[in-house]
C-alpha cells in the first residue's frame, strides 16, 4: 500500500476552503474559497445560493468599511447621558449609511461590474440600500411618536427659565443701580442665547 501524500494549502491566508476531502482522511480541503465565500467552487462555491450569500457578504463588508471611514471622522461619542441626544445619534448614523449606500447604488458602473457575479453583487447592493431604508425610517418614526422635538424643546425652555430666574436672584444680591440693572436684562439673555447656539 502507497503513502498517503501530505497535502497543504498555499493560497492567500484566510481564504482555505472550510470543506474537508471526501477520499476518508479528514484533511481540509486544499483550495482557496470563491470570491465571499467559504467554500470553493468543487465544494458547492458555484452554485447560485452561495454566490449570492458571497456577494451579499462582500457588499456589506464594502458598505461597512465606507461608514466605518466615514464615522472615523465624526467627532467622539459623548456617554450616553441623555437618551433624546442618544436617539438623534442613531438617527445621524443610520442617515450617513443610507447615503452612502444611496451614492453606492447611484454609481453602480463605477464599481466596475463587468464580471459573472455582477447580477448577484447588484442585487446585493440595492438589498443594502433597502434595508437601510427600512432602518431610517423606522428609527424617524420611533423619533415622530415620541415627540422629540417637542419635548427637548420644552426641557430647553424649562432650563433656560431656571437659568433666567438664577441669574435674576445674583442680579438682585449684587445690588446694581438701576442702570446697571437694566444693562444686565439686556446682556444675560444675549450671553444665554450664544452658549446655546455652540
Amino acid at each position: 500500500m502507497l503513502p498517503l501524500v501530505q497535502r497543504e494549502y498555499k493560497g492567500p491566508p484566510g481564504r482555505q476552503c472550510k470543506a474537508h476531502l471526501a477520499d476518508g482522511s479528514g484533511d481540509r480541503c486544499i483550495n482557496s474559497t470563491m470570491h465571499g465565500q467559504l467554500v470553493c467552487y468543487n465544494h458547492g462555491g458555484a452554485n447560485a445560493r452561495a454566490r449570492a450569500a458571497g456577494a451579499r457578504r462582500v457588499a456589506e463588508a464594502e458598505a461597512r468599511e465606507l461608514l466605518n471611514a466615514v464615522l472615523e471622522d465624526a467627532p467622539p461619542m459623548r456617554s450616553v447621558g441623555d437618551v433624546y441626544e442618544d436617539l438623534l445619534s442613531v438617527a445621524g448614523v443610520a442617515r450617513t449609511w443610507r447615503e452612502l449606500l444611496q451614492k453606492r447604488v447611484a454609481q453602480l458602473e463605477e464599481y466596475g461590474y463587468n464580471t459573472e457575479r455582477a447580477g448577484e453583487q447588484l442585487r446585493s447592493d440595492v438589498a443594502l440600500f433597502e434595508r437601510a431604508l427600512d432602518r431610517s425610517a423606522k428609527i424617524g418614526e420611533a423619533m415622530a411618536r415620541l415627540n422629540l422635538d417637542e419635548r427637548r424643546q420644552a426641557l430647553d425652555e424649562r432650563v433656560a427659565g431656571q437659568l433666567a430666574a438664577a441669574i435674576r436672584l445674583i442680579l438682585e444680591d449684587l445690588d446694581l443701580t438701576p442702570e446697571q440693572q437694566k444693562r444686565a436684562a439686556v446682556v444675560a439673555p444675549r450671553r444665554i442665547r450664544e452658549l446655546s447656539s455652540v
